[in-house]
């Protein structure tokens, strides 16, 4: 007798079953709590979710307010009063909220996948536009279950022409998609439409059981009964976490410039080291300015450093909870459903499910070498894997960066420490020959006039000649103290520079004054015109102003 042909499976009782998971902690937590109140409404007013859910006993709308953190557990719940399933809840799992919604018409609508993706599109949208204005609340990720009943289940991996030919196509809908299934323990079949790129924020999945198992169905990707995430949407939620933090992560871009910035700044100062060590003050400061923008960019290695360490952390974590999520093989509890369906599973993660090649498409951003892997579950386990070591190799990059940063800090510190000490103490040497001189001077002058004024001696030095005279010794002696003044302060500081630039011009034009008058009066036995007294004085004021700029420059006067 000839065997007849097995007859393709085809899907019958198409549903759509979405898990959105919502940051709860951190800076965003409040923003992303309004996203999915905004959300929560839109599921209410697009697809008629407006009374609770008898046996649930739970509110229909969500709190105002973030809850503290200790508040975990189920937050609200509604459905529509319409023929068939359509359902949701919210839950608060530790550090995340998740929304969880059943779309599953009356049969007699005869709504498809495409259908029902875009009723569940359109909430969406209406959740979106509400909260337009609310910056930073972009969902962790979310996942739609696309599922089925079929009356025959295939009996490899490769989905039934009947799934292929039912699942919405969309840009990033892999061409072969459908030979990488995965079966789990419990007879369960599930694929992943996309398996590009690493950091998708919204997977889809085909999720198809025999009739006889659909009660196993709803427990791992809907509920066994309570408003409580179920084995396949925790898995999820905890993989979502990874590629949010992949997402953030963007390739290690922001930590590459860091050590790149740095290490170019490392690299400068390794030539100053390297070359003469700058004698000259401004050589100095230059170098003392560099080493303090390096000092700042190696605040920002440590901060990246730390973020680093927490990001590896929390994917470590993550890869745990999937890990316990799916790693329990569980009978059906005989529980009637308060929701959708009775019953409560587990299913054990499969031997494929564990290591496998590490997969990625090259030229994605954080992309991994490699071909995709056989299954969703293998990817899902291969990126985690890929991106802790990423992480951990990151973090000993950025350490070493930190490490040279501070090392070639110290060394440096140490040079122009070394160079700035010598050039102030070059400068305290100067300055005290300096006041020895202008004491010296100061006090011959003075013991000349005690001597004159005590003997009686009159100074044969005529009329017009005694102003001029005068007031040279004034502005010498405000130039002398003016310059001690700026040698003990910055040569830049402007108020002593510019008191030394004034006392050098007062003495250019009191010079220019006395020797004036003397020729004056030696000529034509009186005194100058002051209109001639008053031009070649300024003239000699700007000249000893323009003469104390040019030595200023130079690094020799005031």
């Amino acid at each position: 007798m000839t065997p007849q042909p097995r007859p393709s499976p085809s899907p019958t009782a198409q549903a759509l079953a979405v898990h959105v998971f919502f940051s709860a902690e951190g800076e965003h937590a409040r923003a992303s709590y309004a996203r999915l109140r905004d959300l929560w409404t839109a599921c209410g007013d697009s697809l008629g979710m407006t009374t609770p859910v008898p046996r649930l006993g739970m509110p229909v709308e969500l709190p105002p307010t973030l809850a503290a953190p200790s508040v975990l557990g189920p937050a609200a719940a509604r459905q529509s009063v319409a023929e068939g399933i359509v359902q949701a809840f919210v839950v608060r799992e530790r550090d995340v909220y998740c929304l969880a919604v059943m779309i599953a018409p009356d049969a007699a609508e005869r709504l498809g996948w495409s259908e029902l993706e875009a009723r569940w599109s359109a909430v969406v949208t209406a959740g979106a536009s509400a909260g337009a204005g609310t910056p930073n609340a972009v969902p962790l990720g979310e996942a739609r279950l696309f599922l089925a009943l079929v009356n025959t289940m295939p009996d490899g991996v490769a989905a039934p022409s009947g799934v292929r030919e039912a699942m919405p196509q969309h840009p990033d809908t892999d061409e072969a998609w459908w030979r990488r299934g995965h079966r789990t323990d419990s007879g369960l079949l599930l694929w992943e439409t996309a398996s590009r790129p690493d950091d998708r924020a919204v997977r889809r999945f085909a999720v198809v059981a025999s009739r006889r198992d659909e009660k196993l169905m709803d427990a791992w990707v809907w509920t066994r009964g309570e408003a409580e995430v179920p084995p396949f949407g925790r898995y999820l939620m905890h993989m979502a976490k990874i590629r949010h933090e992949l997402r953030i992560h963007a390739g290690g871009d922001a930590v590459r410039r860091l050590r790149t910035e740095a290490d170019s700044r490392v690299e400068r100062l390794l030539q100053l080291l390297e070359g003469e060590i700058p004698a000259g003050p401004a050589e100095l400061v230059a170098a003392s300015t560099r080493l303090a923008v390096l000092r700042v960019q190696s605040a920002g290695l440590i901060a990246a450093l730390t973020r680093l360490r927490e990001m590896r952390r929390t994917v470590q974590i993550a890869q745990w909870n999937m890990a316990a999520a799916l790693g329990e093989d569980g009978g059906i509890e005989g529980q009637a459903s308060a929701v959708s369906g009775p019953g409560h599973i587990r299913a054990r993660a499969s031997d494929n499910e564990v290591g496998g090649p590490v997969s990625g498409r090259p030229g994605t951003t954080g992309s991994r070498p490699g071909t995709p892997p056989a299954t969703p579950l293998t990817d899902d386990r291969a990126l985690a894997d890929w991106f802790a070591t990423r992480l951990d190799d990151d973090a000993l990059y950025v350490a070493a960066a930190c490490d040279r940063t501070r090392d070639v800090a110290e060394i440096t510190a140490t040079v122009v420490e070394h160079g700035l000490h010598e050039h102030r103490q070059a400068a305290e040497d100067h300055r005290d020959r300096f006041s020895l001189l202008q004491t010296a001077i100061i006090g011959a002058v003075l013991m000349v006039l005690t001597a004159v004024q005590a003997l009686g001696y009159r100074v044969p030095v005529s009329g017009p000649v005694k102003a001029p005279l005068v007031a040279v010794l004034g502005a010498v002696t405000l130039f002398l103290a003016a310059f001690v003044l700026r040698l003990a302060t910055a040569s830049d500081h402007r108020p002593q520079a510019l008191l030394s630039h004034i006392a050098a011009g007062l003495s250019g034009a009191a010079l220019v004054w006395l020797l004036v008058a003397i020729g004056w009066t030696e000529q034509a036995h009186h005194s100058s015109p002051r209109g001639l007294t008053c031009l070649v004085s300024g003239f000699g004021f700007v000249v000893g102003v323009a003469v104390a700029r040019l030595l200023s420059r130079r690094g020799l006067a005031a």
